[in-house]
């Protein structure tokens, strides 16, 4: 995926955090509208997790790393189980998986 997993942060080894911050691991991902979806599935994980200063940091540090994410979680209330789909990355040497 473009990702050293091993050289970063461990607070930072996150898809939704990746996917806000790190431009190759967004181009990897061929979903351009998958963030109201994480938004939704962040809001189901953090509901098992109220008052739990870890998940409150990933929070803020999700609201910091981007205005839009801010956004659908202040707007939108969707809360989604993590469902078993389809996913598909873009490889730069082996393309379309």
């Amino acid at each position: 995926m473009g990702v050293d997993f091993a050289a970063l942060p461990e607070e930072n080894r996150n898809c939704i955090y990746l996917y806000l911050t790190h431009d190759t691991w967004r181009s990897r991902i061929e979903n351009r509208d998958v963030l109201p979806t994480f938004v939704s599935y962040f809001r189901a994980a953090m509901a098992e997790h109220r008052g739990d200063p870890l998940w409150e940091n990933k929070l803020a540090r999700f609201f910091a790393a981007s205005a839009e994410f801010e956004t659908l979680w202040h707007q939108r209330y969707d809360v989604r189980g993590v469902e078993n789909q389809v996913k598909n990355f873009n490889h730069p040497q082996l393309g379309r998986l």
